[in-house]
């Protein structure tokens, strides 16, 4: 073995060879419970490849923690930091530049996201966040003290997901009256319904001590609305939830576009210093990715030119409160 070869590259085709035996089994796997374990190894084997990215990424674009923040962006995962198209869950290029360029703009990232906890931990870590709240608004990670916070009341224990289909009944069947439901394309989440994504954003706020700064919030499912409906700024991505009307005094921006490319706009928004925007995009130009990094991961920020700036002085975000 090289000695000099990149850990990342050697973790990288590992992960690869295990995700590939992984479908593998799946696929000839016979129904019912002995699928799990071959599910299971599957699950890990995508993991390991989003946090193999994730890692590459915030070493070459050099992701910090903000020390002296001036505004909070609720951030959701799937179908804007992340996408799936890799066969994995992952944020590309644009993504990990939009968080750069949060950074050196003073806004502090809290993830807001209906995965699990855990999940929420690592990309926290990879990408030196302050925190996250996980499980649709259930749980919260602390990024600077490693501390977390369970929010759900005591009848809130989720049961295995079922298809929506049989979700009420099931509630209805056994009086679960503190739990409802939200239906995803592949499964279905059960939730308390004293917590959410807004009501996880501002508890997270507090434990912070960012509870006085102003909030913006991007989202693109119907759990995003809690927390979008608390903001000062809302993003939407484009084409989604057509029908969100935005409260007295907000701002909202629908952009033209999707993923990590809305979030790219989000941050042009929010940091409109040319500047700062151009040092991210010198940065990502002078990259040279290595062989291994999946192609469709490699997109960069497409450039906006003029647009009309949101928070273009931070200081003017106080006249919002």
């Amino acid at each position: 073995m090289n000695p000099h070869r990149d850990p990342i590259e050697t973790g990288w085709q590992a992960a690869q060879r295990d995700l590939a035996k992984a479908r593998r089994e799946l696929e000839f796997a016979p129904e019912g419970i002995a699928r799990q374990r071959s599910f299971d190894r599957l699950l890990e084997a995508e993991r390991r490849c989003t946090r193999l990215v994730h890692a590459w990424l915030a070493k070459v674009l050099e992701l910090e923690r903000v020390t002296d923040p001036q505004l909070v962006l609720s951030l959701d995962v799937d179908g804007v930091l992340e996408d799936s198209r890799q066969g994995f869950t992952a944020t590309g290029l644009a993504g990990a530049a939009a968080l750069r360029l949060l950074q050196l703009g003073g806004v502090a990232v809290l993830l807001n996201t209906a995965r699990a906890i855990t999940e929420v931990r690592e990309r926290v870590t990879a990408f030196k966040l302050l925190g996250g709240a996980g499980e649709v608004g259930a749980a919260l990670w602390d990024g600077c003290f490693s501390r977390n916070w369970i929010l759900l009341g005591d009848r809130a224990a989720a049961p295995t997901p079922l298809p929506g289909a049989y979700a009420r009944r099931f509630l209805d069947r056994d009086g679960l009256t503190d739990i409802t439901f939200m239906v995803a394309p592949n499964h279905t989440d059960f939730v308390d319904r004293g917590v959410d994504k807004g009501v996880a954003i501002s508890q997270l706020q507090q434990e912070l001590g960012l509870q006085a700064l102003p909030l913006a919030a991007i989202g693109d499912s119907v759990c995003d609305l809690p927390m979008l409906k608390r903001a000062a700024f809302a993003f939407l991505p484009a084409a989604t939830l057509p029908t969100y009307i935005p409260p007295r005094r907000q701002r909202l921006v629908r952009s033209r576009y999707v993923g990590d490319q809305a979030l790219w706009e989000a941050a042009c928004h929010l940091v409109p210093n040319v500047r700062i925007q151009g040092r991210v995009l010198a940065a990502v130009q002078s990259l040279d990715f290595p062989e291994w990094f999946p192609l469709g991961l490699r997109r960069a920020p497409i450039r906006l030119g003029l647009f009309p700036r949101m928070a273009a002085a931070l200081s003017s975000t106080r006249s919002l409160e």
